[in-house]
């Protein structure tokens, strides 16, 4: 069947259901695997507020109230809303975030369809962009939630536009301004939402409205606006400014399908850049200016963005260009000109167009992917070693603590987080790393005749593995074995092995219990490192005391040092 008679063919609402649900669904099993309690930077700034609501204070002022640039309104009345209930969990919002994927994806194929009959598989390929785990940092961020309504505000807000009602209009307005209040990005629907207007000859009333509304949100917004310290103004007047500039744009559109690769977003860059222009001028070569409104108007509100990362971000160092938050509006450069020359069939190399961004998508979804799901099982990893850190705070470094959130007051707020049971601590950690890491000194090579041994007080309630920390001894021949084992009353409890061949640089060998010791807090366990090997490949290291229990080697006492164990780390994550 040729294309032109699938576009005949009206899409069965089933079918719709699938397409407009498929990418919510995958984020929210995504998050499932990946999603974390643990509260990231930005996200302790609102324990304050917590504080106060539950003084009793008045609190409506944190909902208008700048976090940055942004006001973020619906992510605040969102943790909010749900923080009693949930225990302020950002899994949570999370969640409402792949939801929202479903209100973004609904939108794009009501521009889609308005654009004219074109084939719904066309429609895949978008869903499978809108849920890359090239997003994963927005997807995995409960705070993200503001990006979500600023893209489903924006999107929606077209699609009321392109129904030429005043009632419509009102919605537009209403929709636009979701997403004004969530995030500063949103501000590029303002002239965007006119040129829909204009494009769809719609009466100059309509255009006074939508000005009006606008200009009237940009006096709220800016009424009593404080430029945050992190602004930057650029630099006009530089030429290597300019071009870093125009270099971070053309990178951040190519950043969907990237992998984080600077060379690789560079050329998608460009691929993106072509076909944008190419749907530009289709729409204006065939007449379809009315129809692909709203798809324009989609293709343009990645470009917005791009050129104020552009302006505000290219200064950095550390190319945030591709920073995963901000894929999610670049994914947009790609759908706009890949679904609006998909309902363009006066084009003659339309189909020829489509198979090549169709296998450009193809190829950069599952590169992505792939890429993804390696950041994502790492971001998991930090978020519990974070919580891990939020938790045992009391006996961390401030080194340690700063690796959370580099504010004073972060101690006092763990100290009230633990007391209301709220975000991390609705779950207790059972779980002990050495703490002062960097304090710690090596044993002597863990030989025949120089077997390590620990008597330990258990420090956690449920033990389900252990760990020892074992490095390269210097100078030591790479040979033999070493054999770990934990006791207790007598009874070997789990055992573990490591060849030294193995160990490269600081590892851990790992003992898995042949069952968990439930109330193990306080028994006496005995952790033990033997070989057979007269010399020795490898040793261990000590910390400062972290735990009750005596080390000795070989006989001798190593005083006031506790033997690098872990206790639960591996189950928990914190080790892989």
């Amino acid at each position: 069947m040729t294309d032109d008679a699938m576009d005949a063919r009206p899409p069965r609402r089933l079918h719709v259901l699938l397409l407009v649900l498929l990418p919510a669904v995958v984020q929210a099993a995504i998050v499932t695997v990946f999603g974390s309690r643990m509260f990231l930077r930005d996200e302790f700034m609102y324990v304050s507020a917590f504080r106060e609501i539950g003084a009793g204070k008045p609190w409506l002022s944190w909902i208008w109230r700048q976090h940055n640039e942004h006001r973020i309104v619906w992510t605040k009345l969102l943790f909010f809303a749900h923080a009693g209930v949930s225990g302020w969990n950002p899994i949570v919002d999370m969640y409402a975030s792949a939801a929202l994927t479903a209100v973004i994806a609904w939108g794009i194929w009501k521009l889609y369809r308005a654009a004219g009959p074109a084939p719904p598989a066309y429609f895949v390929a978008v869903a499978l962009l809108l849920c890359s785990l090239a997003q994963y940092m927005n997807m995995l961020y409960g705070l993200m939630t503001c990006h979500y309504f600023t893209m489903a505000g924006m999107i929606w807000a077209m699609v009321f536009l392109l129904r030429k009602t005043w009632k419509a209009l009102a919605a537009a307005i209403a929709c636009a301004l979701v997403a004004l209040v969530s995030t500063l990005n949103a501000i590029v629907i303002a002239p965007i939402g006119l040129l829909v207007l204009v494009m769809t000859r719609q009466a100059r009333a309509r255009w006074v409205a939508w000005s009006a509304a606008m200009l009237g949100w940009a006096y709220v917004y800016f009424r009593d606006y404080e430029s945050p310290r992190s602004a930057v103004r650029f630099d006009w007047s530089s030429p290597s400014a300019i071009l870093q500039a125009a270099d971070t744009f053309l990178v951040n559109l190519g950043s969907p399908l990237s992998t984080a690769d600077l060379g690789w977003s560079h050329v998608l860059g460009a691929i993106t850049v072509g076909a944008l222009l190419l749907l530009w001028w289709a729409v204006w070569v065939f007449g379809k200016r009315e129809s692909h409104a709203g798809l324009v108007g989609l293709s343009l509100i990645p470009v917005g963005c791009a050129a104020a990362i552009a302006l505000g971000r290219s200064a950095d160092l550390a190319s945030p260009a591709l920073e995963s938050k901000y894929v999610g509006y670049a994914t947009l450069a790609l759908v706009a000109p890949y679904l609006g020359l998909a309902a363009l069939p006066g084009l003659r190399a339309r189909r020829a167009v489509l198979y090549a961004l169709t296998a450009v998508i193809a190829i950069g979804v599952v590169a992505a992917n792939v890429a993804g799901f390696k950041q994502a099982k790492t971001w998991r990893h930090d978020r519990d070693r974070a919580a891990y850190l939020l938790q045992t705070i009391e006996i961390q470094t401030d080194e340690n603590v700063a690796s959370l959130y580099k504010e004073p007051q972060l101690r006092d707020d763990a100290a009230y987080l633990r007391a209301t049971r709220l975000g991390p601590f609705h779950r207790a950690v059972d779980v002990l790393v050495a703490p002062r890491w960097r304090e710690g000194l090596p044993t002597g090579p863990i030989a025949a005749g120089a077997p390590l041994s620990a008597h330990i007080v258990c420090p956690v309630d449920t033990l389900v593995d252990v760990g020892l920390v074992v490095s390269p001894f210097p100078g030591g021949a790479r040979t033999g074995r070493a054999f770990v084992s934990v006791s207790a009353g007598g009874q070997v409890l789990g055992r573990g092995q490591i060849d030294a061949s193995e160990v490269q640089g600081i590892r851990y060998v790992r003992v898995d219990l042949d069952s968990p010791v439930r109330g193990c807090r306080g028994r006496d366990l005995i952790v033990e490192a033997t070989s057979a090997d007269p010399a020795g490949g490898i040793h261990s290291w000590t910390y400062p005391v972290y735990y009750a229990g005596v080390t000795r080697q070989g006989g001798r006492l190593l005083d006031r040092r506790s033997l690098g164990v872990t206790f639960n780390a591996f189950s928990y994550g914190l080790i892989e």
